[in-house]
């Protein structure tokens, strides 16, 4: 990137007069007057710039793009693995429920207790931790 910044000054010492001067320009391609002194200097020297400040703009919109497509799928990836935990968490708890209607139809309500008591206690826990997780982010 070019800056450019005009400053003229003048010294006097010892009766003698010293001119100063300064230019600097921000820009993705040098002033105008710049680049007709590159155009003298370099063949095509200007359009060699614009030539390369339009390749800069197509990396930088290429790269931004990409950005963009890889967000893109880092979220798509994340709502299937959200949803994949629920329809399979889902269907664990099915599991477990007809594991305890199975122990209380066999005539061990106990164990029916005991596997339902742990599955709630870990149904709540990842339901917690999730939402820790969640705010944690």
């Amino acid at each position: 990137m070019h800056r450019s910044k005009k400053q003229k000054g003048q010294l006097k010492q010892n009766n003698q007069e010293v001119s100063i001067a300064q230019s600097e320009f921000s820009g993705p391609v040098p002033r105008p007057e710049d680049l007709k002194i590159y155009n003298e200097m370099i063949p095509n020297g200007a359009e060699r710039f614009m030539i390369m400040a339009e390749k800069e703009q197509e990396y930088r919109h290429k790269v931004n793009q990409e950005i963009i497509e890889d967000e893109k799928k880092v979220l798509k990836r994340e709502f299937i693995s959200r949803i994949l935990g629920q329809i399979f968490g889902f269907l664990a708890l099915l599991f477990l429920i007809g594991l305890c209607w199975f122990a209380f139809e066999k005539g061990n309500p106990a164990e029916a207790q005991k596997i339902a008591t742990w599955s709630i206690v870990s149904v709540v826990g990842l339901f917690i931790t999730g939402k820790f997780l969640l705010n944690k982010r």
